[in-house]
């Protein structure tokens, strides 16, 4: 994800999917942070809000994540 970033910084593709590898790989607190950091960034880019519904994943596997992030996200997005 570094290297498409890297490559392509004025993307969303990768930084949202490197919140999501964040999020599923790396369950500390340090890394919640850093997953919703690039999560906005992705938004900030121009992600469409409804490419976040992969975030409903969370519910299920990584229920801290997606009640302290994720699903107000969602939410806020009326997703």
């Amino acid at each position: 994800m570094e290297q498409a970033i890297a490559l392509k910084s004025e993307e969303y593709d990768a930084y949202f999917w490197k919140g999501m590898l964040l999020a599923y790989y790396y369950r500390g607190r340090l890394h919640f942070e850093e997953a919703k950091m690039v999560i906005e960034q992705a938004l900030t880019l121009g992600l469409p809000p409804v490419l976040l519904t992969p975030l409903y994943w969370f519910e299920k596997d990584n229920p801290t994540f997606f009640k302290q992030y994720a699903g107000q996200l969602l939410e806020q997005h009326e997703l």
